[in-house]
């Protein structure tokens, strides 16, 4: 957890120039980390940092009317902390998605434990089908310790939520409005309750008290999805957010899965035409994702998996590694000579495996 001033400082830095994830990486870069030092610099170093006249100009007008410890006490009083993209507290993945997100914040206790995860989306008008598809795939998928991911709407994304729980594993939200503002209201209770239990970790981009715009419902799609190895779709009319989750899913390489439904079916059009691109994968159960992922369930000590024996291509990427117990990220990119999106992918299940840990800034160390 980072000390009070550096997070008093990066909140009031915050309001005047949004720390974006470039932002984040030019004005720690410049400043070496001291975001009282960026907050209080002039127009040259700000400038010289990498941010635009425009940011910086309405920055020098308005920095003197932010009152950062009052920021700060809002963060406080909602028991809500900052995580940054060197925490090492989310996986490395999410920082290679578009459009990354800089600072996030938080409510509730999450760590690097707390992954691999799946994100389970679906419609607000779920039907009694869709319940029924949840209650059968959401239960393993806790059971076998994957953490579950969704937005904490109504329908599908509660149930998803409440599921996760009721089977004894934790579940993380991304809200599309401020950490201090649950909604929609209907469900603010349960996640408070589960905050307190230490089985909900809630995330926003968005601060105690800013308020909550219709387009950043669509906006935490690309998180709920870079911070999850796969995405469930429940259920999908036509034209919805779930459909953008899925896309987005899709441009990400990740693996898509499609519970079907009959073809007559409105509710589910959205599902069949993401099953007719031929990308994603009818789901029948969570057995398929276990499977597909290279995870396996451990009953005796109900461990989210055991780590299973490298394929080659595996064994190659540990042989890159010769003596060294660590490597960048990047590094490993270069030395390999099999084409980037593989070994991007194989990154990514060698962490699920536990065959590579991620120790945060793009340092894999080989397990």
């Amino acid at each position: 957890m980072m000390n009070h001033e550096k997070e008093r400082e990066m909140l009031a830095l915050h309001k005047t120039i949004p720390l974006t994830y470039l932002r984040y990486k030019k004005l720690s870069a410049y400043f070496d980390g001291d975001f009282g030092m960026a907050r209080k610099a002039g127009f040259q170093d700000l400038r010289a940092a990498g941010i635009s006249n425009k940011r910086v100009e309405y920055h020098l007008a308005f920095r003197d009317s932010v009152d950062a410890e009052k920021e700060y006490e809002a963060l406080q009083k909602c028991e809500g902390y900052i995580i940054t993209p060197e925490d090492g507290k989310l996986p490395e993945s999410l920082y290679q998605i578009e459009s990354p997100p800089g600072i996030l914040f938080a409510r509730g206790e999450i760590s690097a434990a707390d992954f691999p995860a799946i994100a389970v989306v679906g419609s607000r008008k779920i039907t009694a089908y869709g319940k029924q598809c949840v209650e059968h795939i959401v239960p393993k998928l806790a059971q076998n310790k994957l953490t579950i991911v969704s937005g904490l709407a109504l329908g599908t994304d509660i149930l998803a939520h409440q599921s996760c729980v009721n089977n004894n594993q934790k579940t993380i939200a991304v809200l599309g409005s401020a950490i201090d503002s649950i909604q929609p209201g209907s469900n603010k209770k349960w996640a408070e309750e589960q905050l307190q239990s230490g089985m909900l970790t809630i995330i926003s981009e968005y601060a105690p008290g800013a308020k909550a715009t219709r387009n950043n419902f669509v906006i935490r799609n690309r998180i709920v999805a870079g911070l999850s190895v796969a995405t469930v779709v429940i259920q999908a009319g036509e034209r919805s957010g779930t459909i953008a989750t899925a896309n987005l899913t899709m441009a990400m390489g990740r693996e898509l899965f499609v519970v079907p439904s009959e073809i007559f079916d409105g509710a589910y059009r959205g599902s069949h035409e993401l099953l007719k691109m031929g990308i994603a994968v009818p789901l029948m159960d969570a057995d398929q994702i276990i499977e597909r992922l290279g995870l396996e369930q451990n009953t005796q000590q109900n461990e989210a998996k055991k780590v299973l024996p490298a394929e080659p291509n595996e064994a190659y990427i540990l042989s890159l590694y010769g003596a060294e117990n660590k490597m960048h990220r990047d590094e490993i990119l270069r030395n390999s000579q099999l084409q980037q999106d593989e070994t991007m992918a194989l990154l990514t299940i060698m962490e699920l495996k536990g065959q590579l840990k991620s120790l945060g800034g793009g340092v894999l160390q080989r397990g």
